[in-house]
């Protein structure tokens, strides 16, 4: 299992927004029921849950123990960890609520109108408004986190360049219960993709990525589907720059 998976279980095992310090923190080597391995600092544990922070950082998260191993289990209970409560540092504390319960919908807000026709032309300009709409269903558990929009451009002429036509991040504190949107500011481009004379950039897709302060991805909803399996480089990428179909490399924009 990959890291962001560990985070995810971790956040659904959160039970309250307090932070648990031990007086001493051992390093354990935390194993799951599906035999996925992860090296943590634990600094919390009880009959139930562990708190630990991954090793090399500072984020802390706590994992209901049924999650992992017998063997894990029985080494973490060996531990006498004394434990005292702190406030958390404002914008430290993540909360997302489990997936069923937490719709996420994105809309291109997208117009078209043919800007100019003739023999060998057909350019368009496409006009977009996107807004994110978040619904909140879990009314205990609040919607505390980071969100980046991507909206991607795929080439006319190079079908496998992709350009970054807008990015915006959010902060998100939103209650249970709660139904909120978000908008990003209204932006066009031009591009014509007859035959004849081809350039620019048609409207592809998005990612919609939750991620904690340190840009570790929690949730992502994406069109295509594949943007839902690279969300780190999603995160990375520049509004304005064109990249390989893959988000890896920068390339330089074909000339119309």
């Amino acid at each position: 299992m990959k890291i962001k998976t560990w985070v995810m279980m971790a956040m659904v095992g959160v039970a309250t927004h307090v932070q648990l310090y031990a007086e001493e923190t051992p390093t354990l080597t935390l194993e799951n029921t599906k035999s996925s391995k992860i090296e943590a600092v634990i600094l919390a544990s009880d009959n139930t849950t562990v708190t630990f922070k991954r090793v090399g950082k500072e984020k802390i998260y706590t994992l209901r123990l049924d999650q992992l191993t017998e063997a894990t289990q029985d080494s973490l209970l060996a531990y006498d960890l004394p434990v005292k409560v702190e406030e958390p540092e404002k914008g430290d504390v993540i909360s997302v609520p489990k997936e069923s319960f937490l719709p996420i919908k994105f809309s291109s807000g997208k117009t078209s109108k043919r800007t100019n026709r003739g023999t060998y032309d057909d350019e368009r300009t496409d006009t977009l408004k996107p807004v994110v709409t978040i619904e909140n269903r879990d009314s205990k558990t609040p919607l505390s986190c980071g969100m980046t929009v991507v909206v991607f451009g795929r080439g006319v002429v190079e079908k496998r360049t992709i350009k970054v036509l807008a990015k915006k991040s959010f902060t998100l504190n939103q209650a249970g219960g709660a139904k909120s949107t978000y908008s990003l500011e209204e932006f066009s481009f031009k591009y014509d993709a007859r035959d004849y004379y081809n350039y620019g950039f048609k409207y592809q897709g998005y990612a919609v990525v939750l991620h904690d302060k340190d840009g570790e991805p929690l949730r992502v909803i994406a069109s295509p589907s594949g943007y839902k399996s690279i969300p780190r480089r999603a995160l990375k990428v520049v509004k304005g720059k064109v990249y390989d179909s893959e988000l890896i490399k920068e390339i330089k924009p074909p000339q119309r």
